[in-house]
């Protein structure tokens, strides 16, 4: 009898049969229960593979002379998965870095006065800093209604003039200093920083903040759904109930082709599914 979802009428194997295609990747949380909460696509996935993997107690005999292998049994299995990621997404980034995802509250918004961003005495001819609040935080995308005033920490301060003291990169929020500005070098030789009044703009730059190592338990839920270009699309449904994710090499950040984030991932079991993969195949759309 043809099994379930086998294309040839005779029972022979098929060519439709045949493994050529690509496929989406969906993540989600698990919830207390284990089961998984919202799906999140994560964008192009260029490779995906799965490994099963096996240890065996094997026994040899030596009772006929020269030792034999009378016993192979499996003792431990497992299983693992790898597949890289294209979109660079926070989210994405936040699942490579072991790191959590979240919005950052961008200074630019709300704007600042009096924030020091160069301590006294450490400011160096022709030098680059970021504009912070006092506390640290970098602002980002500043427009031209954040009106910007850079001054030194002078009993009378001094503003910089753009341009002639200093010029801004708005979307890093980076002042580079003038080499040779006479403002400037008056503030060094008297030991002197620079603070910063921003105008507070509702329109300024939303940022995603994405952190590194604060998050390093990543089980998640791992929907794959392979689609065939050899059997007219059809589809294939790998549900992976729960998966320790880890990444799996490096974030080449600068280079000529597209950049991937490499992933890997550790099948575990979970409690509540009585398997730890279940693929549904192949399924053909009504």
């Amino acid at each position: 009898m043809a099994g379930v979802g086998r294309q040839s009428s005779n029972g022979e194997p098929s060519v439709l049969e045949y493994q050529l295609g690509g496929g989406k990747v969906y993540l989600a949380d698990l919830a207390a229960d284990g089961l998984p909460k919202t799906y999140r696509k994560v964008g192009n996935t260029p490779e995906f593979t799965v490994t099963v993997n096996t240890e065996s107690y094997e026994h040899s005999s030596t009772q006929d002379g020269a030792p034999a292998q009378d016993l192979s049994v499996i003792i431990d299995s497992g299983g693992s998965i790898g597949f890289s990621l294209e979109n660079f997404s926070a989210e994405n980034l936040a699942l490579f870095l072991l790191g959590e995802a979240s919005d950052y509250v961008n200074p630019g918004i709300a704007g600042m006065s009096g924030a020091v961003i160069v301590a006294d005495g450490d400011i160096e001819d022709a030098g680059y800093y970021q504009i912070r609040t006092t506390t640290g935080l970098a602002v980002f995308g500043i427009t031209s209604t954040n009106a910007i005033v850079i001054e030194t920490t002078n009993l009378t301060p001094v503003p910089l003039v753009v341009t002639q003291d200093y010029t801004l990169d708005a979307n890093s929020g980076i002042i580079h200093l003038v080499a040779d500005s006479a403002i400037v070098a008056t503030a060094i030789a008297a030991g002197e920083g620079l603070t910063c009044d921003l105008t507070a703009d509702a329109s300024a730059t939303l940022v995603d903040l994405v952190t590194m190592l604060s998050d390093i338990e990543k089980d998640v839920a791992l929907l794959f759904e392979g689609i065939n270009a050899a059997d007219n699309n059809k589809r294939t449904y790998y549900h992976f109930h729960k998966i320790s994710l880890a990444a799996n090499g490096d974030a080449n950040l600068i280079s000529a082709e597209a950049g991937t984030l490499p992933m890997t991932g550790q099948v575990e079991a979970n409690d509540a599914f009585s398997e730890r993969v279940d693929v549904f195949t192949p399924v053909t759309q009504v």
